[in-house]
């Protein structure tokens, strides 16, 4: 069951709607409509149910989603205003739609969809693939033309230059990142996978001496907090390979809007120790209004895109079924909207 309670991951439910084409645009009484998402708005109470007869059960259900949906809508106008130019929607009297018509036509377009791909539950290998090449240009247009940016995950083109073994891929990289490995260290090390870091940036000085700006970081191309939170604490680990004249920064990537309507962390406990770069973040480091995506880049997002869109476009007669039969209790839990308005 999605955590629906959580208005970031009920906003991204209601763009995903559109971007796959299941909807032209989301209205705020259609999500309350929505049989198949009735049980994630369903959420936890402070009131006794066993105090409570069945009629009052309902009401006290129906508007405890009301408030899930008020507080989803208020994420979204918080998005539009924080994306501006790069959001790919229109929000206009509680009802949401895109703008150019629905069709992934521009990069901007292309990538939000593919970061919305990016946090669905069935993620695919090549989604994950084209989500840390994704991050590697970001974090490359983050910080200038005179950083050095490897994408380390395993199976990167990346990993071609640096080593397919991950005490070499380590030894390549401690000059740029100007540190010194730590040869008991690396002999620990797996000789496969990433190490703990997909993406390895640094920044030097060219003068020969140790003391980069370096950044480490892990691509967790998911919704779930519990998978990412893990994640985070991985370069952790890529980071005791070296002897550091300074430590370098640990970062996290993540394709969810990780934030209140308020714009600050959704949890700021979870994002502790690590620089966090969620959708906005990332988009605004692409800056791809002004900066369009590499041929090779656009090509493999559109492929992965393609995946992720294909299975949720083919009919599922069981979800069907379902929703049929949710329909009717559903309606009869309907109460008129009690919308909160926020400064």
């Amino acid at each position: 069951m999605l955590e629906f309670n959580r208005p970031y991951l009920l906003a991204d439910y209601v763009e995903w709607l559109i971007a796959n084409d299941k909807r032209t645009e989301v209205s705020r009484g259609d999500i309350a409509n929505e049989a198949s998402i009735l049980e994630g708005l369903d959420p936890e109470t402070t009131v006794d149910p066993s105090a409570l007869n069945a009629a009052e059960q309902r009401q006290n259900r129906a508007q405890k989603r009301d408030a899930q949906i008020d507080d989803c809508f208020d994420h979204l106008e918080y998005r539009a205003r924080a994306f501006g130019e790069s959001y790919i929607f229109s929000i206009d009297r509680d009802v949401i739609k895109p703008k150019r018509g629905g069709a992934a036509t521009t990069d901007i377009e292309l990538v939000y969809k593919f970061l919305l791909a990016c946090g669905k539950s069935e993620l695919s290998k090549q989604l994950s693939a084209a989500f840390s090449e994704l991050c590697k240009l970001a974090v490359q247009r983050f910080f200038g033309g005179k950083a050095n940016v490897f994408n380390v995950d395993a199976g990167a083109a990346d990993r071609q230059i640096v080593g397919t073994n991950t005490r070499d891929a380590a030894r390549y990289l401690a000059p740029y990142l100007g540190a010194t490995p730590l040869e008991h260290m690396l002999e620990d090390l797996a000789g496969t996978g990433d190490g703990g870091a997909d993406i390895a940036a640094a920044l030097g000085f060219g003068d020969g001496a140790g003391g980069h700006f370096a950044m480490l970081g892990q691509c967790a191309a998911s919704s779930s907090e519990s998978y990412w939170k893990d994640k985070l604490q991985q370069p952790g680990r890529f980071r005791s390979l070296y002897q550091w004249t300074v430590p370098p920064l640990l970062a996290g990537f993540i394709p969810v809007v990780y934030r209140t309507a308020s714009g600050g962390w959704f949890s700021k406990i979870n994002v502790q120790d690590s620089l966090i770069f969620d959708r906005l973040r990332i988009l605004n480091a692409l800056d791809i209004l002004q900066q369009p995506l590499p041929n090779g880049l656009r090509d493999q997002i559109k492929a992965a895109l393609k995946t992720a869109l294909e299975p949720a476009k083919s009919p599922d007669r069981r979800k069907k079924k379902v929703a049929r039969k949710a329909s009717p209790a559903s309606a009869g839990n309907r109460r008129p909207s009690t919308r909160r308005r926020t400064a």
